[in-house]
């Protein structure tokens, strides 16, 4: 493999990592879950969980369409793999 392509690679992975990071608290944001709920074990490896979810999705255009505006969110967004998880951390 030649130099260049590892950092593209690299830099690629980065910005995969980057955009689903950015899209699961963004949507956690708008949707009231608050990172501070994730400090105990078991909720650590449910985030974690939800970000390899997020990372494998393939609705990420869905999804930042939908972040898109700053307005509150009406609806919850049926097309995400993590509205589950969302919705038991927010606790309901």
């Amino acid at each position: 493999m030649r130099r260049n392509e590892g950092e593209t690679g690299a830099g690629a992975l980065h910005a995969r990592v980057e955009t689903h990071t950015l899209l699961i608290m963004e949507m956690m944001r708008r949707l009231g879950v608050s990172r501070g709920e994730a400090q105990d074990e078991a909720a650590r490896a449910a985030h974690a969980d939800a970000e390899a979810t997020c990372a494998a999705c393939g609705e990420k255009a869905a999804c930042a369409a939908y972040l898109a505006g700053e307005h509150p969110l009406v609806e919850e967004p049926l097309f995400c793999a993590n509205l589950g998880y969302m919705r038991d951390a927010r606790g309901n």
